[in-house]
């Protein structure tokens, strides 16, 4: 008998694809994490995705596809998607990231970047806890290539919501951010750190271009004891100048550096 251990706890779901004779694409995901490369597009292209009958809510899904130069093949997402067609580019490749929703795969963003300057950027993190307390060390290199006016965020994702009145405080800075309204499973790591600077020219910027940056994270507000799992995404726009995803200047499509899941147990506070 043998089994797969599947991302967070074991390794990403890593594929590389080509579309059949009728071009297209026929995907199976079961893991919490894919990511798809997809080779040779000589037409545009259909890509449908099956999702095993026990994959989580929140399951992320990315999808590359290249054109070489002179051609513009599209990229069309059929059953199992909600998503928008990609128009083909000549020498571009396209990231199109996705998240279960129970049902279907919900596109959540649509990047492009030449070769030469995917070829340039990466980035790495780690993540330490302690208690409530969460350390994102993160490094990158050269994730600019062109322009300084690149910028990049950090996406926070939590298996279950956090409850109204919770709060993520960064160590140093006066702010925090308070969940309000409704409970929350998504965050933005600008959301956070806007709430300590006043002005607008500058706070939607983080500006994460040096290496390392450290990142304390404090949890707090909480009314029960919580086991959750975080996903941290680290990500930059192609766009020149777009900010990062806080709501002053939001971020609708970006490139994902690299991912993280880590298991907390978070104490209410006393």
């Amino acid at each position: 008998m043998s089994s797969t251990i599947h991302f967070p706890f074991g390794a990403k779901d890593i594929k590389t694809v080509s579309p059949n004779q009728n071009n297209v694409v026929a995907l199976e995901v079961a893991n919490i994490g894919t990511f798809v490369k997809v080779t040779k597009l000589g037409a545009n292209t259909t890509i449908n995705v099956t999702p095993s009958d026990n994959l989580p809510v929140g399951a992320t899904l990315i999808v590359s596809t290249f054109n070489i130069v002179g051609e513009t093949h599209d990229t069309i997402f059929g059953d199992g998607f909600y998503g928008k067609t990609i128009d083909g580019v000549s020498n571009m490749a396209h990231y199109a990231t996705f998240m279960f929703d129970g049902k279907k795969f919900v596109q959540t963003g649509t990047q492009e970047t030449t070769r030469d300057e995917l070829e340039t950027v990466s980035a790495s993190m780690e993540i330490t806890v302690d208690g409530n307390e969460i350390t994102w060390v993160t490094t990158y290199t050269n994730p600019t290539h062109v322009s300084d006016d690149y910028v990049l965020d950090v996406k926070l994702t939590t298996s279950k919501p956090m409850p109204v009145g919770a709060t993520i405080e960064l160590t140093g800075l006066t702010g925090d951010y308070e969940v309000e309204g409704t409970p929350q499973s998504v965050f933005w790591l600008s959301d956070v750190m806007k709430a300590h600077d006043g002005d607008p020219s500058t706070r939607g910027l983080l500006n994460l271009h040096t290496a390392p940056i450290t990142f304390i994270g404090t949890i707090s507000g909480l009314t029960e004891d919580m086991d959750i799992t975080l996903w941290t995404e680290l990500v930059t726009s192609n766009k020149v100048a777009t900010g990062t995803q806080n709501a002053d200047a939001p971020m609708t499509e970006f490139v994902v550096l690299d991912s993280a899941a880590t298991a907390l147990s978070l104490d209410a506070d006393e």
